[in-house]
């Protein structure tokens, strides 16, 4: 029997570049050194809040957790700010840039663990003007699913997908510490790019490894490397593949995904958009609660803990072109995710979505989202 939770979105605002500042600073030209280079700050403020409301009593808006008692202090609606961020981008020189990316609404928390604050903060290295190899190092995502590719400003669904934060929870994606080669050759004529990433994998808030006096960042010895590779065969179309592996206690545990990023401009006014994602991704989370402190890896089958799922994101887009609304946006996401294989309960999630934007570029947004959640067995 199928258990359906609902959950209605029905107001979310979003608003990009509410303080955006270019600061260009000049300094006395040298005749040896990029005369003509001038360092550029940048500053962007993203916020994002909405009401939800709830279609059914027993289902919190907060956690999604259905739950039949009443008495368990479930919320039906609430009013939350998701985002508060402040971006800073530094170019310091022809070659070196920054990024910087804090994220206040987690202070909203009293018990908020301070180092989820600083969400991305790191350098990279451009080896050639014409972007072959660029070298990254410092927090940010790491380069494997779609999602790590651009930031929530400009998500064409309500958030991040369940399969985005099923794999965050065993640190495949989302924030990490580590370093990575990128680059595009499109410029060659070979229409692919490639990203390689390594990170510690253990996410951007451990501090200690065995006593309060270490406080270098990571947990073990062990790093997570992943290869990503996207091609373009045909204008707008672009399949991406990526590869992540890491070790447990000495033994190999593994993540995968494919996607695929489709534009077609039917006429001056209607332009349609697709995105695809697929995973089969060891649970390493639950790889780790199940050999605790006394049963070693070597003792269980990584085979029972696998997340594996797809999710789909046709969009349609009517260019309004007039001064309040810029365009108007029709999207559905259905998304099949099973957080653990061998329970064989998957969620499958519906999240329907109607999106005006106010400005160019998703500059501001007003969102009315629906989201229906269905398992397998309740």
């Amino acid at each position: 029997m199928k258990k359906k939770h609902y959950t209605l979105f029905f107001t979310k605002i979003f608003i990009a570049g509410l303080m955006l500042i270019n600061t260009t600073v000049s300094f006395a030209q040298s005749k040896n050194t990029d005369s003509s280079f001038q360092k550029k700050i940048k500053l962007t403020t993203v916020i994002i809040a909405d009401y939800s409301m709830s279609l059914d009593k027993y289902t919190d808006v907060q956690s999604g957790v259905h739950n039949i008692k009443t008495d368990s202090g479930v919320v039906t609606n609430s009013f939350n700010f998701k985002y508060i961020r402040v971006q800073g981008n530094y170019d310091l020189t022809p070659n070196i840039d920054a990024n910087i990316l804090v994220n206040f609404a987690e202070l909203k928390n009293a018990n908020a663990d301070f180092h989820k604050v600083i969400e991305m903060a790191y350098m990279r290295y451009k080896f050639f003007n014409d972007g072959y190899l660029n070298l990254q190092v410092g927090q940010f995502r790491p380069y494997t699913q779609l999602e790590d590719l651009y930031g929530i400003q400009f998500h064409k669904s309500n958030y991040w997908s369940n399969q985005y934060s099923g794999l965050g929870s065993s640190n495949w994606t989302s924030f990490q510490v580590g370093a990575a080669l990128t680059g595009s050759l499109k410029k060659k004529n070979i229409p692919l790019n490639y990203y390689l990433t390594v990170w510690n994998g253990n996410g951007r808030t451990a501090t200690t490894v065995n006593s309060l006096a270490q406080t270098n960042g990571d947990n073990d010895n062990n790093k997570n490397i992943a290869l990503r590779l996207e091609y373009e065969p045909l204008k707008d179309i672009i399949l991406g593949i990526s590869q992540a592996t890491t070790k447990y206690q000495g033994k190999g545990v593994q993540s995968f995904s494919a996607d695929i990023r489709a534009k077609k401009k039917f006429n001056k006014k209607w332009e349609g958009e697709l995105e695809a994602s697929y995973t089969n991704a060891d649970d390493v989370s639950a790889i780790i609660a199940a050999t605790g402190t006394t049963i070693p890896a070597s003792k269980i089958d990584f085979g029972n803990y696998k997340m594996r799922g797809f999710y789909a994101i046709p969009l349609l887009r009517y260019n309004n072109g007039t001064s309040r609304i810029k365009s108007t946006e029709l999207s559905c996401r259905y998304e099949y995710w099973n957080q653990d294989v061998s329970a064989d309960n998957p969620r499958t999630t519906i999240s329907p979505m109607l999106n005006f934007n106010l400005a160019e570029n998703y500059g501001a947004r007003f969102q009315i989202i629906g989201v229906f959640n269905s398992y397998r067995t309740p």
